[in-house]
């Protein structure tokens, strides 16, 4: 990392003797701070085998050390991440049933106006399923572009200031994609899109045509 002067590297325990000269005569003149193992395969067996080989040793000759189970580490951040994500998504969920409201009110306004071009379809054979359909698809394709545009949006603004983290701490931060708030926010706009158009075109199309026509004014 170039802006950090004091870093650690990581090295095996004969290339270190080597690179201490005579300073370190044995491997047990090696000073260590910290020892990692990985268990091959990740076994469960063989981990939790290993750790009470460990705690034992601890307790019976390196009573100054101590023994950590990254496992525990891993339990504790996935919990945390889950309710991260939980709030996240519940905070979606509330914006877009908000935005309900107003899509409900837009959408009958603009079914409202088309009144006499709906009775008009209605007396040259249209079926009412069918303009129902068409305005609920039209309900889909709003939410939706809404949606993937603000998803897109926020995903570059979020890909950007990842970058920046990265150029100005030098650490190698990724960039994750938050594909299950995605999830939530197309199936929330796909409900959102079903109850807002199809009940104000379905309160029209069971209009008589000629009471159509007086209603749209």
């Amino acid at each position: 990392i170039p802006l950090v002067r004091n870093q650690d590297i990581l090295v095996s325990l004969p290339t270190y003797a080597r690179l201490a000269g005579d300073t370190v005569k044995t491997f047990d003149d090696i000073p260590l701070k910290k020892i990692f193992f990985k268990i091959k395969d990740d076994d469960p067996q063989k981990l939790e085998k290993a750790y009470e080989s460990l705690v034992s040793l601890r307790s019976k000759k390196y009573s100054r050390f101590w023994v950590w189970d990254f496992n525990d580490v891993k339990s504790s951040l996935e919990s945390s991440q889950s309710a991260i994500t939980i709030i996240f998504v519940s905070v979606e969920t509330i914006v877009m049933v908000l935005s309900l409201f107003s899509l409900i009110t837009s959408m009958s306004t603009n079914i409202l106006e088309q009144s006499k071009e709906i009775a008009v379809l209605r007396a040259v054979g249209v079926t009412k399923k069918t303009l129902n359909r068409l305005y609920v698809a039209e309900g889909f394709v709003l939410v939706f572009s809404s949606s993937l545009f603000g998803a897109m949006i926020g995903a570059t603004i979020g890909w950007t200031l990842s970058a920046q983290r990265v150029l100005f701490t030098q650490l190698p931060a990724s960039f994750l994609f938050p594909w299950k708030d995605l999830l939530v926010i197309l199936v929330v706009a796909a409900i959102s899109a079903a109850l807002s158009a199809y009940y104000p075109a379905k309160n029209i199309t069971d209009m008589q045509i000629g009471k159509i026509i007086r209603h749209g004014g």
